[in-house]
């Protein structure tokens, strides 16, 4: 793992104080899926950290950059979200047994899933559900039988857990990072990325859309390089996920712009052309057929054009090879 010097840096902070900071989960992250057997450790921790209160709980490293207004979890995600729902469960037992205990203020979370950000919302506002309802049903069994010492848990949790608080220059690195030491599970893939992103904006804008997962990616590398110039082969997670969010799903006419393209694209099935480059198997050749489409350029009528192109990248590739 190879990162700029002093891209990150390091704060060793009380970990409550993030509680009026507003705090987001990445996309390329997985939902919540912490069973109960991941939380005993947590809740051993905090019993001993009550018969030794001038201690401190280290909560391990947290991963992060910043976006607009808010600290961006690329590790953490899991241990945050199930201190928030230990918060919860204390604050309704305090409310349902009428206790003169203080409560804890929740951490500000919101993912950038949409249907993940519902499910979170309901849990935290409305109604207990899945997949937070076992860890919160075994916290409140939990704070039952140790309901004698809970203000002074309450107090502890206040105060006296730590964490190495990471701050990464930019999501490249934060997502660099995530890769080969989080602790939440394999990052989402490309194509679920991809789709993650589509399908949360066809249901909010209220766009349907029909395209295969793969079809979709292979129109959004194409589109990148027609929409941003850039022709290079680097269109990683994170590249990805920065243009979905600015040039694909930042609006309504932005999204519809994109799935105008994918019919655009999908007409080039009845292209002759396509099923020999498909057969090729080369992405350069997709490209140039898809920008092509892109411009408006008839490529069954106009197969001059496309001879023209491919000869300049035939000479480019063979220039390269002679370098």
């Amino acid at each position: 793992m190879i990162l700029e010097k002093d891209s990150v840096k390091i704060e060793y902070v009380n970990l409550y104080l993030l509680q009026p900071k507003k705090i987001g989960i990445p996309i390329f992250q997985r939902f919540y899926d912490w069973k109960k057997d991941q939380t005993i450790q947590l809740l051993q921790d905090i019993t001993a950290l009550s018969d030794n209160p001038s201690k401190d709980l280290y909560f391990l490293d947290f991963i992060f950059y910043l976006e607009s207004d808010k600290i961006m979890i690329a590790d953490g995600q899991q241990r945050l979200v199930t201190l928030n729902i230990l918060f919860k469960a204390i604050n309704d037992y305090i409310s349902e047994k009428a206790l003169t205990i203080p409560k804890l203020d929740l951490f500000d979370i919101e993912y950038d899933v949409a249907d993940n950000q519902t499910k979170y919302f309901c849990n935290f506002n409305n109604y207990i559900c899945a997949p937070f309802k076992t860890i919160y049903i075994f916290f409140k069994e939990w704070i039952d039988t140790h309901s004698g010492i809970l203000s002074v848990i309450v107090e502890l949790l206040k105060s006296n857990i730590r964490v190495y608080m990471k701050e990464c220059d930019n999501a490249d690195d934060a997502f660099v990072i995530f890769q080969q030491i989080n602790t939440g599970g394999k990052p989402l893939s490309k194509e679920e990325i991809i789709q993650t992103a589509i399908q949360q904006y066809s249901k909010a804008y209220s766009i349907p859309i029909s395209f295969k997962v793969k079809d979709i990616k292979l129109a959004l590398t194409s589109y990148h390089k027609y929409i941003t110039g850039d022709t290079s082969k680097n269109f990683d997670n994170i590249g990805i996920i920065t243009f979905l969010k600015n040039e694909v799903t930042k609006d309504k006419d932005s999204f519809k712009k994109f799935v105008k393209t994918l019919d655009t694209l999908s007409k080039l099935e009845n292209n002759p052309i396509s099923s020999v480059f498909y057969w090729i198997n080369r992405s350069s050749l997709h490209d140039v057929l898809n920008v092509l489409a892109m411009k408006g350029i008839d490529t069954i009528k106009n197969r001059d054009y496309l001879e023209k192109i491919i000869k300049i990248i035939r000479a480019e590739h063979r220039d390269k090879k002679i370098s």
